[in-house]
């Protein structure tokens, strides 16, 4: 934001261009340091939606607690977007990119969700958490972003830490008692990978309104998980007819 007042140039000079005095400096700061409050309520709220999913995975799959998520939350993007009568529509040089967002997006959240009931809450969180160690390397291949030493030997440390946390067996020994399937860090892990992927669209789709593509995120991912869904209470109650 920019206040100014146009001082009236003097009779003698009244062809020349009036002179501009700034009242108010626009801080270039603040946008930083709220962009940094919004990454730290994303994490926070993050946090509280895995701790629910866990809660309720004794009920709900991971797909049913997807579906449920997405739906409720484009419940209300859907009411905001009409609100605030947003144009929904999105230029063509930028339908591939949303549609990647879209895809990367839902199978991001499908592997976590799943990851979160088969593997312990915070060893899940955790490993999910190294996503945006995955966005420096895709920012390296992809677009070709420079990278330093401190920047590998950062990368490096994390990916020590996940193998500490998720310990595979090929690293250290198979556990007496077993939780949860033994392919749930790489559900966590490609959540990250997915999360990376979606965040190098994210960054191509700065013109488009983030109200627009979160309302096509969520409609997506409604609408895979909702067919999942479906589809799989179809094959039990077949199963169920067929097996009695």
């Amino acid at each position: 934001m920019r206040a100014q007042v146009h001082l009236q140039a003097p009779s003698s000079r009244s062809l020349d261009a009036a002179e501009v005095t700034p009242l108010l400096v626009y801080d270039h700061d603040k946008p930083h340091m709220v962009g940094t409050v919004l990454v730290a309520f994303a994490a926070v709220a993050f946090s509280l939606v895995a701790t629910y999913v866990k809660y309720i995975s004794v009920d709900l799959t991971s797909v049913e607690a997807t579906f449920w998520r997405f739906g409720v939350a484009y419940a209300f993007v859907l009411i905001l977007a009409l609100y605030s009568k947003v144009d929904l529509l999105v230029a063509p040089q930028y339908h591939w990119d949303l549609a990647w967002r879209c895809v990367f997006g839902t199978a991001s959240v499908l592997s976590f969700f799943w990851a979160i009931t088969q593997m312990a809450l915070a060893d899940a969180s955790t490993i999910a958490a190294t996503s945006p160690v995955v966005v420096s390397l895709v920012g390296v291949w992809l677009r070709r972003e420079p990278v330093g030493l401190v920047d590998i030997v950062t990368a490096a440390v994390a990916v020590a830490g996940i193998v500490f946390v998720a310990r595979p067996n090929v690293v250290f020994e198979v556990p007496i008692i077993s939780y949860g399937s033994p392919y749930a860090c790489l559900g966590a892990v490609g959540s990250a990978v997915f999360v990376a992927l979606a965040n190098a669209h994210v960054q191509k789709l700065s013109a488009v309104p983030t109200l627009v593509v979160t309302h096509y995120l969520l409609l997506v991912g409604a609408t895979i998980s909702g067919i999942w869904v479906l589809v799989a209470q179809g094959v039990r109650r077949v199963r169920a007819f067929l097996l009695p």
